[in-house]
């Protein structure tokens, strides 16, 4: 590809492309257009993830290359899952300058970093020592997430040295999100728990929690302090405002794209830290000054976000079935026009075959150079001009079953009038999962197009078994290839039709979500046939206690299986997993590296709802069993808890 500067361009690794990484983008990309660089942004997944789908979707970062690329900036949330060393490896692969933003030391590359524990202990400090509070609760993120570990680090050195408790049972989970967090201060008030502050590992979730505390009836500050971190823009206009640790990406962003040109230039990499800085307002208690017209509450701030993410999911959602398009061509253009209508200015995806790689749309530019292979590790043909005036993100194009491309977006007005970079998630992240079913689901129907066409002109004579053959391929279409269980796409459709059904009928309709219990260590310990064997086992038992012909049971994804029981309620339901439960131990099948039982075993969440009195939607009913599945193997697997309730209901 050719650029409208002297220079290749520079590329962005990340993750994920939210909030926080859009307040990194744009001061990067503003920097490196005032030194003639183009920014690419390349968007895959943590490096060695669990995910099979994921990893393999990583091929996006193959070119972050030297035959694409000037330089490299990295950011630490790819190599979150890894070592330093491998991490090391990996950006080192790459072949050009590079800047890592990290909270720890990369051996061998320039690394920058924003040092947490100025704010943070400036914080702790003020809550502490000026405020004089002496019980005090930490919500953290993810267990394992390196910025959550080091503020709750902190939390616990600052309470120590003044002789205050730490321990456990006065740190809870909240997973970044602010109705996890608002449901483990929940949780606590009603183990009896008692406190004079909250600390949240993020604004998010201290926000969440606000709103918990107010439905309560507790005031805050006046009852419960409540402080975040990262001081995110509605921090400072919530009600009340949020005492938070500034962190700041701006000027981290400039330095680090400052720093790669350097290197580009040949001069030395000074590496350096910036320091997080304590911002005080209300919510501790501070005297803090804002107009109360200008105020709005967490509950408002977050019911104009869902109000807002809503329109831009509406405005995505064209319906399973439109992606699926009889050929290819047709569904190129189907996408042309729905990028049109998202107002994308540029779009161009490669498209992978047998021969290789080939660029099969281009919009924005006329549709210059489409058909034209490229050679190996290129993103894009030579001879295509990328705009300089907008921001260019490399997407992978990629289902469970399989890779099929990429696509790189160019996007202007639409992501620079955002409210949020959240809505722009919805976007790209909506628009890449919709192309890549279109891909699978049209190249499924070519596949099938032409065994039927083929079979056609072989023995035409031979009608009615033709007939037959159609109907296996379309049952097959709906069957997971190993367990026989209808697939997840059969899965979505029967939902729908019965969501609507039991809406109109004020019916019950009941949801389990099963999953086996340790199945990685199985396959890991017996190999992927046993697991294969086992898996088929499993679905053999789900089969057996589906009985009704409108109950349905499906895999749903990995180890993962759903039964749904259309006009059933919650004892039905619970009746129906309990055998399905007992069933499975009854299968006597050895799992040696389980720590729940010494056989292969099931984790169950139960939702039960019915649509036209609970006013919820379908997607409703799959969160509350997913979460309930989640509670059950929180509380120690092989059992079943129904959404809505704690207590292990079966064991």
């Amino acid at each position: 590809m050719t650029m409208p500067f002297a220079h290749k361009p520079i590329g962005f690794l990340l993750d994920h492309l939210g909030h926080f990484q859009w307040q990194l983008f744009k001061p990067i990309e503003k920097v490196l257009k005032n030194h003639g660089y183009l920014m690419v942004s390349f968007v895959g997944y943590e490096l060695d993830t669990v995910r099979e789908d994921y990893r393999r979707a990583n091929h996006i970062f193959g070119f972050a290359n030297s035959s694409t690329l000037s330089g490299l900036i990295a950011l630490d949330g790819i190599g979150h899952f890894v070592e330093n060393n491998r991490l090391a490896d990996f950006l080192n692969a790459r072949g050009v300058p590079m800047v890592n933003l990290s909270t720890r030391d990369v051996p061998g590359i320039p690394n920058l970093m924003i040092d947490q524990e100025p704010g943070m202990r400036a914080l702790m400090r003020h809550l502490l020592d000026e405020r004089n509070f002496r019980k005090l609760v930490f919500v953290r993120g993810w267990p394992d997430n390196t910025d959550s570990c080091l503020r709750e680090q902190i939390f616990c050195e600052e309470l120590l040295a003044r002789g205050l408790e730490a321990s456990e049972a006065t740190r809870v989970t909240g997973r970044f999100n602010g109705r996890y967090a608002a449901q483990a201060i929940l949780t606590l008030l009603e183990a009896g728990s008692s406190f004079e502050a909250v600390v949240a590992a993020n604004d998010l979730m201290a926000r969440g929690i606000i709103d918990a505390l107010r439905q309560q009836g507790i005031r805050v500050p006046q009852d419960v302090a409540v402080v975040g971190f990262d001081d995110d823009p509605s921090s400072a206009v919530i009600d009340p405002p949020l005492t938070t640790v500034k962190q700041p990406l701006a000027a981290l962003a400039e330095a680090a794209a400052e720093l790669l040109v350097a290197q580009l230039h040949g001069l030395k990499a000074d590496v350096s830290s910036l320091a997080t800085e304590l911002i005080v307002r209300a919510s501790c208690g501070s005297p803090y000054s804002i107009p109360e017209a200008q105020l709005i509450s967490p509950f408002d701030a977050e019911e104009r976000l869902n109000q807002q993410r809503h329109r831009l999911i509406t405005l995505m959602d064209t319906g399973h079935g439109a992606w699926g398009q009889n050929s290819l061509s047709e569904l190129l253009s189907y996408i042309r026009m729905h990028l049109t209508k998202l107002e994308i200015e540029s779009c161009h995806i490669v498209l992978y075959d047998e021969a290789g790689a080939y660029l099969a749309l281009a919009h924005g530019t006329g549709g210059k150079l489409e058909g034209q292979r490229l050679a190996e590790q290129l993103l894009l043909p030579d001879e295509l001009d990328l705009n300089a005036d907008l921001h260019h993100i490399a997407l992978p194009l990629f289902t469970p079953e399989a890779n099929y491309g990429h696509m790189v977006l160019g996007v202007g007005a639409l992501l620079d009038n955002q409210k949020t970079a959240d809505d722009f998630e919805i976007i790209y992240s909506s628009l890449r999962r919709d192309i890549s079913n279109g891909l699978h689901l049209t190249r499924q129907r070519e596949a099938l197009a032409a065994y039927t066409a083929s079979l056609e002109e072989k023995v035409r004579e031979r009608t009615r078994q033709l007939e037959l053959a159609n109907q296996e391929l379309a049952r097959q279409a709906s069957t997971d290839g190993l367990t026989g269980l209808n697939n997840r796409t059969t899965f979505d459709s029967y939902l729908s039709q019965h969501w609507a059904g039991h809406r109109r009928q004020n019916a019950a309709l009941s949801l389990i979500l099963c999953d086996v219990d340790h199945f990685k260590l199985y396959n890991d310990h017996y190999g992927h046939l046993a697991g294969d064997a086992c898996l088929k086992a499993v679905a053999e038992v789900l089969a057996a206690h589906v009985r009704r012909p409108y109950d349905f049971a499906a895999r749903y994804g990995g180890e993962e299986f759903a039964i749904l029981l259309p006009y059933t309620d919650k004892e039905g339901a619970l009746s129906v997993a309990t055998k399905i439960l007992h069933a499975t131990q009854a299968l006597v099948l050895p799992h040696a590296l389980s720590t729940t039982s010494e056989y292969v075993s099931l984790s169950m969440g139960i939702s039960t709802l019915i649509p036209e009195k609970d006013k919820r939607g379908s997607q409703d009913l799959i969160a509350e069993a997913d979460e309930a599945l989640y509670q059950a193997k929180r509380v120690g697997r092989n059992t079943v808890i129904q959404a809505g309730r704690t207590r292990t209901l079966v064991e």
